[in-house]
């Protein structure tokens, strides 16, 4: 598998409804703003891209800024 086939599957299955690429640019974001040391590579292995979809995506955004106590 390559590396951006996961990225290139979030993409597509957040093309059903472009409103949900929104959140998941939003929690990045916060996420980013929290680590701003980080370059954007190393804040997608912080995430690990291991989803299948948006949604699912969006639920791993959602634990790591929970853990990481983000606000």
């Amino acid at each position: 598998m390559n590396q951006k086939d996961p990225i290139d599957n979030i993409i597509l299955s957040s093309n059903v409804s472009k409103e949900r690429m929104f959140p998941i640019l939003n929690k990045i974001d916060r996420i980013w703003c929290h680590n701003p040391e980080l370059q954007f590579c190393e804040l997608v292995k912080l995430i690990v891209l291991d989803s299948k979809t948006d949604l699912d995506f969006t639920k791993k955004l959602d634990e790591y800024i929970d853990d990481n106590n983000i606000k």
